[in-house]
């Protein structure tokens, strides 16, 4: 199922018709690293450069996202807002990748 997932996204990524966002929950126990690896394949595929599996693929155009001391501050989300305030410079998009996206607060979610 997860090849098929990311075949699909691949093929919307190639025919620009991806969605402006999407949800990912694994089942499986480690699901932060399962979820990184899984981007981090589909980025390589699209990025063009091959990374090993436990490195974050460095691009101008993704941005990876974690909280610091176990929630999201204010000061992070202004780096995201900084991060979309310009188009992608090599990809067709930009990309964020948040984890533990359950740390975000609702007044984070409402900006």
């Amino acid at each position: 199922m997860n090849n098929k997932l990311q075949s699909i996204l691949l093929n919307k990524y190639n025919s620009d018709s991806l969605g402006h966002f999407y949800l990912l929950t694994p089942s499986s126990l480690d699901k932060e690293s399962f979820c990184l690896d899984w981007c981090n394949k589909i980025l390589c595929n699209i990025s063009s450069r091959q990374y090993t599996e436990n490195e974050n693929i460095q691009h101008e155009d993704i941005l990876y996202f974690t909280p610091a001391n176990d929630k999201y501050s204010n000061d992070q989300l202004d780096e995201i807002r900084k991060f979309l305030t310009y188009n992608s410079s090599l990809l067709k998009s930009k990309f964020i990748i948040i984890t533990n996206g359950d740390k975000l607060l609702e007044t984070h979610l409402n900006k």
